[in-house]
């Protein structure tokens, strides 16, 4: 599985290679498929590693293999990759991915730069419905990568200094010992006019938001319902509009401390499992 980064270059000259060998461009090739040629489409996700991995993927097919490329996307987290590759229709709508059952051409063929191993299930459920369409994970790209919250230095140390609260440990957000919201700004000085609601986030994901609850046990987190097909379906309580609350500060929301993440809900449920079970306000 392959995600990209998409930049725009602008050269001086007609046709300007990065290979001295490159396949001219008159000369490179298309795919073939029912209703003619057509490109090969490298989907691109939507954060730097991805558009600068998916330029370079780019390059080598069109210089060294001969083909034409385009790019395409970009999608703000890894399923949307998943899905563009599985031939779906509209594949970053979180609510209705346009998937067939039946064969398709799809137009999106390599997808660089995924997380794939946060969301095994979401590539197992995919497998299982979509098996003719399903893509291939071809593999590791040459490289690991790690993720973390990033917790500015300056409230770190003055929690400690007021109060010995460790705040780079989990244990130090546990509310039945620490109050860490105080240190942290109130979620009512957010402009939300720079967040996604949460309807456009994965706490409209189904299985995701099942999944948390079964471990958690926190059915009071998200909320049951009927879709219009008549299929049950369980999404996560949004109390405002923009965000869900643990229940470490469910009763009271003040005293909440506000995580951002990127894309749709990056590490979203593996947070809301982490902040129920440790009993932490986020």
């Amino acid at each position: 599985l392959l995600p990209f980064l998409g930049s725009v270059w602008v050269f001086a000259e007609a046709e300007s290679t990065c290979f001295a060998n490159a396949v001219a461009e008159g000369d490179r090739k298309f795919l073939s498929g029912p209703s003619g040629p057509y490109p090969i489409g490298v989907w691109v996700c939507d954060w730097p590693a991805a558009y600068v991995t998916s330029e370079v993927v780019h390059i080598l097919l069109e210089e060294i293999l001969g083909f034409r490329v385009v790019q395409t996307g970009p999608g703000p987290s890894t399923v949307d990759g998943f899905f563009a590759l599985t031939g779906c229709a509209t594949p970053t709508n979180i609510e209705d991915r346009g998937c067939s059952a039946e064969p398709v051409v799809t137009t999106n063929h390599i997808n660089v730069e995924g997380w794939t191993e946060s969301y095994a299930s979401t590539w197992a459920e995919i497998e299982r419905d979509y098996p003719q369409n399903a893509p291939r994970n071809l593999g590791n790209m040459g490289y690991f990568g790690k993720t973390s919250m990033y917790l500015p230095a300056n409230i770190r140390q003055a929690a400690y200094n007021a109060e010995g609260w460790i705040l780079e440990f989990y244990r130090g957000f546990n509310v039945s010992w620490t109050q860490p919201a105080k240190y942290f700004d109130h979620h009512s000085s957010i402009d939300k006019d720079r967040l996604k609601k949460c309807v456009d986030t994965r706490l409209m994901v189904s299985q995701a938001m099942e999944v948390y609850a079964d471990i958690t046990g926190d059915w009071h987190g998200v909320e049951i319902l009927t879709d219009d097909n008549g299929n049950r379906v369980v999404r996560g309580k949004c109390w405002d509009e923009y965000f869900w609350y643990p229940p470490a500060c469910r009763d009271e929301p003040s005293k909440c401390v506000i995580f951002f993440t990127g894309g749709s809900g990056w590490n979203l449920e593996e947070t809301m499992q982490k902040a129920t079970a440790w009993n932490m306000p986020l």
